[in-house]
């Protein structure tokens, strides 16, 4: 863009608070800052993440070509390595079976002890194969989750041991231990516990008309990326219409949720070459060049700012290709050829 073109805006006072999620739910966070936006109640992301549809999927749902065929739309989703879900899908999900309070189901914010974080982890990402009828499917579950299930389940409280009980009443304060411990005792697996944990904590107020007058038909998503085996390679045009949806979207004083690869962007590419991720539009402002001892720092350009979902406190190492904001704790700012780089799909809600 250029420097007439690229007009400031700054939504991060209307996207509320910076979540440190946890399980790869970080899609559940940003669904719920598009649907939360502007809004006088928030609601609540780990809610949401629990109602996802656990499904086995396809071997090979996306062939090795050099398409923009968008991946498979579904809550759950293993494409090319996709762990968690996908943020259209979570969007509709919320709209279709509705939302409940955050007061009711509070956020995380990352203040699980880490056994019961573990627990969590391995059930968003090992969850279809807990439903699977088949046997040998179900021998696929990790010996870690196995081993940590079993102290679970030998506990007086199935799938809840006595390190993490404090833990789930935290996450769920209006629930007394008794009935925790009824759920647990009577729950099949783990999916249906965690189910019956929200709806009995949401007390039925579910609201489903948020935002209100918005539809399943209202959301915008356009997915980008070829399978790993394909070198994630992107195809031009559709780059264009990736930040073309952000753009247009900033302009009506939209957010806009991202899909994008972590290594070198926030994460160190050793560690993580290809993380994937999910994150929030939720800014843009021209920034001029930056010199220090004669060596350029900051090329001048259109910038983004970026909500992320690891806590406020979270900063963006030294030496990547983003920055942490100081204005705005908890988000990052990028560069529009960087986000470019790194973004494989955009959602909106017009």
């Amino acid at each position: 863009m250029t420097k007439e073109t690229c007009g400031k805006v700054d939504l991060a006072p209307k996207l509320g608070p910076v979540h440190n999620q946890t399980g790869g739910t970080c899609y559940a966070y940003v669904a719920l800052d598009l649907l939360n936006f502007d809004a006088d109640t928030r609601y609540s992301a780990l809610y949401l993440a629990a109602l996802k549809e656990y499904k086995a999927p396809p071997e090979n749902p996306i062939q090795c070509t050099e398409s923009s065929e968008p991946p498979k739309k579904s809550i759950y989703s293993d494409v090319g390595g996709l762990k968690g879900g996908t943020i259209s899908a979570a969007v509709k999900l919320g709209m279709e079976k509705g939302l409940c309070p955050e007061s009711l189901v509070p956020a995380t914010d990352g203040v699980l002890k880490k056994d019961y974080k573990k627990l969590l982890e391995y059930y968003a990402e090992e969850g279809p194969n807990l439903i699977c009828d088949d046997k040998e499917k179900n021998e696929v579950l990790s010996s870690d989750f196995r081993n940590l299930l079993s102290q679970s389940v030998e506990s007086e409280s199935r799938f809840v041991s006595d390190e993490v009980k404090d833990e789930v009443q935290r996450m769920y304060p209006t629930l007394s231990a008794e009935r925790i411990k009824e759920i647990a005792d009577t729950s099949k697996n783990l999916d249906e516990f965690v189910k019956r944990l929200n709806d009995d904590a949401c007390q039925g107020k579910i609201v489903k008309d948020v935002p209100k007058g918005k539809t399943p038909a209202d959301i915008s998503s356009i997915y980008n990326r070829i399978i790993e085996s394909c070198s994630n390679s992107y195809i031009e045009e559709d780059r264009a219409s990736l930040l073309d949806m952000i753009n247009k979207s900033l302009d009506k004083g939209k957010p806009t949720g991202i899909a994008y690869v972590t290594g070198g962007l926030v994460q160190p590419p050793k560690k993580q070459s290809h993380g994937y991720h999910a994150g929030v539009v939720g800014g843009r402002a021209w920034l001029e060049e930056k010199r220090e001892g004669g060596k350029v720092i900051q090329e001048a350009g259109c910038y983004y700012t970026v909500k992320n979902s690891w806590g406020p406190d979270w900063k963006v190492p030294s030496g990547l290709k983003a920055k942490s904001s100081s204005e705005h704790p908890g988000y990052f700012i990028v560069s529009e050829k960087q986000l470019m780089e790194h973004v494989y799909g955009t959602t909106t809600i017009d």
